[in-house]
């Protein structure tokens, strides 16, 4: 079910539908991991950060790359074991490089803009070569 904030309930990973995308049902969410940027942020010590980050992608499913705080946090907790401030935590370790928290005028709450993947492969000092 997705929520106006580009959240969605946990899916699962339904496999041998054919091709194309992995496709989801309510259970566990689909994280694409990317093992060049995996071990560049191990490197960096910045692995919590891009855990979070891989994660927030798998809850943006509208992939707008913009998610309400208030909106993810619940998610995050439940679906990923964080405490809410573990999360914030890592959030204002990760600020600029991951992505950017923010007050948008007129919007209520907090916001998370996610950077995409080329920016933070680059931030890591990875290739450019990877694909989203």
């Amino acid at each position: 079910m997705k929520h106006q904030s580009g959240i969605t309930q946990p899916n699962k990973v339904k496999q041998g539908d054919g091709p194309g995308p992995a496709k989801a049902a309510p259970g566990l969410f689909v994280i694409k991991l990317h093992h060049e940027l995996s071990a560049a942020a191990l490197r960096d010590k910045l692995d919590k950060e891009l855990a979070l980050w891989y994660e927030l992608q798998s809850v943006n499913v509208i992939g707008c790359g913009k998610l309400i705080l208030k909106d993810v946090l619940p998610v995050l907790v439940s679906s990923f074991g964080y405490s809410p401030d573990t999360v914030y935590r890592i959030l204002k370790a990760g600020e600029g490089r991951f992505w950017e928290v923010y007050q948008s005028p007129g919007l209520p709450g907090r916001w998370v803009r996610l950077r995409g993947l080329s920016p933070v492969a680059e931030s890591l000092g990875s290739s450019s070569s990877l694909r989203p």
